[in-house]
């Protein structure tokens, strides 16, 4: 199933998909076009050791050549929580770098966008079963460096809660800097 697609430098595409395979683990796919939708190659970043689900929901173009993914994994000893994780991939979709974000919550990421100060911005949700109220997810913004070191991160609740509601599913940058 195709997430997102983003242009590459040569006017084809990469598209970020999720593979399945087995059938219980959830691996990132991505597929690089020619400027025609002509395929080029495919590879897969699967899970690792412990992982159950790999996930990749958005993809933009590195600052510095190659791609960003956002998206969540999901561990074996922690069946319930997702993490928030970014994916540093190369050109040929090989994989640079891998940053986990989170605890013993479930969170993950849903888009992903460049920052015109440096570095990216995220959204997503998080879950909170630690609060003790109707409240268990609000919407996160979150920002990261070029080495996908977190900066800063940011939780936002709708007013009254809505109980499951809230998830932050795009982000732009607004004239001002904000978002």
């Amino acid at each position: 199933m195709g997430r997102s697609l983003v242009q590459t430098p040569d006017s084809g595409f990469l598209i970020l998909s999720e593979v399945r395979v087995p059938s219980w683990l959830d691996h990132i796919g991505l597929i690089k076009t020619d400027k025609h939708g002509n395929q080029e190659w495919i590879q897969y970043i699967p899970t690792q050791g412990n992982e159950e689900v790999n996930n990749g929901s958005d993809i933009v173009a590195a600052h510095d050549g190659g791609y960003l993914i956002a998206g969540a994994k999901r561990f074996s000893f922690t069946p319930d929580t997702m993490r928030f994780t970014v994916h540093k991939i190369t050109e040929e979709g090989e994989v640079e770098w891998v940053k986990a974000y989170g605890g013993n919550k479930s969170c993950g990421f849903f888009k992903i966008t460049k920052s015109s100060s440096g570095g990216y911005v995220l959204a997503g949700f998080e879950n909170n079963y630690e609060v003790e109220s109707p409240r268990l997810r609000w919407g996160v913004i979150a920002k990261i460096d070029e080495d996908g070191c977190m900066l800063w991160k940011r939780e936002y609740m709708s007013n009254p809660p809505d109980t499951f509601a809230d998830k932050f599913t795009n982000i732009k940058e607004t004239p001002d800097g904000g978002y």
